[in-house]
């Protein structure tokens, strides 16, 4: 099918809804906080439940966390600019996020494509992508062996620009 015949049915496409389990699995980090915010008022109260969120927030100048919870957020991030951007199967699914890990320039994310799509979709849809991600470029990169696997560079600084020292 050409391009623009793919882009014609595309248009009859609509994303498809994930399953509770998915929708689990994805808000994981979240859903595995608010649980033991709750779980901690249950057992120790509301003031050392409000004392312990203030610690584990401050936390968050550590550039250690603060990377990881840029991760966290990229993923959330790139689903919704893969929907936004129209890059999902026939079946209407996006790209499965297998892992996130930070970079100095940002973060790092492979995804597997679904059948029926191809990186020069996921290409195509950079800007789209970067502007989702809030974040300066995304670089699509594809595997080098497997055509389904595809890196993706979401780049929010310019590590050039930085000195030795900072970064």
């Amino acid at each position: 099918m050409s391009t623009r015949g793919a882009e014609f049915g595309r248009a009859f496409v609509r994303p498809a809804r994930p399953n509770p389990l998915v929708v689990a699995w994805r808000w994981r980090y979240e859903l595995s906080a608010a649980a033991t915010l709750a779980l901690l008022t249950v057992r120790v109260g509301a003031l050392w439940t409000v004392l312990a969120a203030a610690a584990g927030a401050a936390t968050a100048v550590l550039p250690v966390v603060r990377w990881r919870l840029w991760c966290v957020v990229s993923q959330h991030r790139v689903r919704t600019g893969l929907i936004q951007a129209w890059v999902f199967s026939r079946s209407g699914r996006i790209p499965m996020v297998l892992w996130t890990r930070p970079l100095h320039e940002g973060e790092q994310l492979l995804l597997l494509l679904r059948p029926g799509l191809t990186a020069a979709d996921l290409e195509a849809a950079a800007p789209v992508l970067a502007a989702a991600c809030w974040a300066r470029e995304v670089v699509v990169v594809p595997h080098p062996t497997r055509a389904a696997l595809v890196r993706l560079v979401v780049a929010r600084y310019d590590v050039a620009a930085y000195p030795a020292s900072a970064a």
